[in-house]
């Protein structure tokens, strides 16, 4: 039996978030005694939150692992002394591992799974490849890296992204150099007709942020993942499906992300089915 451990999600705001009963629904079927819970922690106190964790525990307990949102992506990323090599090209990283020597944390070990996220959530649909396919990116945020990622992992050969200020792109470019997938930025008063063009879109933007995108020439053959979750099924998802889209909700992203993270922090692959079912 492994030792009882205690992880946590952290980020502001936190509430919403229901990573909890997916960590714990994978504990449950793995037979582990372990705790997860959700923790407050605000932009730029991240690094204070983990080195307290490392010289306290966490909830009385050894610490398993930490889940990252926003806004300390980025945060994580700095503050661990192993960063896994994907995460280092986007960038950031949504989960932190500890690394012990005895009952002592010696070091934090850093994993993006937001891909793993992005590409289970499309292979749940039957669209495990993107191949020639027109990729459309909303967005070009941290998730919008994430979004190229996993593109580039699907085999996509063309990457426009819709963006409200073309200078916040720098980042996600800089990230297509890295990762060797040049992105075309294409402006927010095209977004409709770009959508309307594309095989694949997938939506990185706050909810509701994308609700102008409904306004599309939706058609069967297209596929439309929506990142943000957690404010029922959006105007793009909608409108997506009523004109014969697969329309993808992020819930089955967040799904995806967790279990690659419990395989990380545990050492074992969970039930993805047993997951899903606490999602309801």
């Amino acid at each position: 039996m492994t030792a009882r451990r205690a992880c946590a999600v952290i980020g502001s705001p936190i509430e919403h978030s229901r990573s909890p009963a997916l960590h714990l629904a994978a504990y449950r079927q793995l037979g582990l005694d372990w705790t997860y819970t959700r923790r407050e922690v605000a932009a730029g106190d991240l690094a204070a939150f983990v080195d307290a964790v490392s010289t306290g525990g966490l909830d009385g307990l050894p610490c398993g692992g930490l889940s990252v949102t926003m806004p300390g992506k980025a945060e994580a990323l700095e503050r661990a002394e192993v960063r896994d090599p994907r995460a280092e090209a986007l960038g950031a990283a949504n989960t932190l591992v500890p690394l012990y020597e005895g009952a002592r944390i010696t070091s934090w070990h850093a994993y993006n799974t937001d891909v793993d996220g992005i590409v289970g959530a499309l292979a749940d649909q039957g669209h495990a490849q993107a191949g020639d396919r027109h990729a459309v990116i909303l967005g070009a945020g941290g998730t919008a890296a994430a979004a190229l990622a996993a593109l580039q992992s699907l085999g996509a050969t063309r990457t426009d992204v819709v963006v409200r200020d073309p200078r916040r792109a720098a980042t996600l470019a800089a990230v297509g150099d890295r990762l060797g997938c040049a992105i075309d930025l294409v402006p927010w008063s095209e977004l409709a007709s770009t959508v309307s063009g594309a095989d694949l879109v997938l939506s990185t933007v706050p909810p509701g942020a994308a609700d102008a995108a409904a306004d599309a020439r939706f058609h069967h053959g297209q596929v439309v993942l929506d990142a943000a979750y957690g404010g029922g099924a959006s105007a793009l998802l909608a409108a997506a499906r009523a004109g014969g889209a697969v329309a993808i909700d992020g819930i089955w992203m967040l799904l995806h992300q967790a279990v690659e993270q419990v395989r990380l922090m545990t050492g074992r692959r969970p039930s993805v089915a047993a997951m899903r079912a606490a999602l309801g």
